[in-house]
């Protein structure tokens, strides 16, 4: 690893936050930017942090100056399934269901916006929407379930975790 690289320490800040090490992948992220402050993906990398742990307004900043350092990038899809992902975990279930229908338009094939529309639709207590939702998210890669629900990632945090699948009991998922 090149220790004046900032690709290298953004990589490591995604291993890091893969494995759920979120003090590690901030670690990683500081040196990126210090290397390049406008660094799309490590801005971003941050920025899934924070979502990951509710604290949306630290999560905007971040996904906002990484779209805005890279408007065209190829990972837009990502910077905004992470608006998503901040939204419903500060418990803006409205902006979270808005969010997963941009990005269910955008990129059709990133199934986690219909996990998230699924969830969101239950927290706001639309119950049909949410089963409807519910019933597309499973059929659309049923295996996912068993990892991203009824296992948690290490990369969401227990409280969230617990959030995602009490909006999908809501929406009538039995796990």
């Amino acid at each position: 690893m090149d220790d004046a690289d900032a690709m290298a320490h953004y990589a490591l800040s995604f291993c890091f936050g893969l494995m759920g090490d979120f003090e590690g992948l901030r670690t990683e992220v500081k040196r990126a930017l210090a290397l390049d402050p406008n660094h799309a993906w490590a801005l971003a990398n941050l920025g899934a942090s924070h979502a990951y742990h509710g604290q949306r307004p630290e999560a905007m900043t971040a996904l906002n100056k990484a779209t805005r350092a890279s408007p065209h990038d190829p990972l837009t899809w990502v910077f905004m399934m992470w608006t998503m992902v901040a939204q419903y975990f500060a418990g803006e279930d409205e902006a979270s269901f808005q969010s997963a229908e941009r990005l269910i338009r955008f990129r059709p094939d990133k199934f986690v916006a219909y996990r998230y529309r699924a969830a969101a639709l239950g927290q706001l207590g639309r119950i049909e929407q949410a089963k409807q939702a519910l019933q597309e998210s499973i059929g659309l890669l049923p295996g996912e379930y068993s990892y991203f629900v009824q296992s948690r990632p290490p990369w969401i945090p227990p409280l969230q975790h617990e959030r995602l699948v009490e909006g999908l009991r809501k929406a009538g998922l039995t796990v």
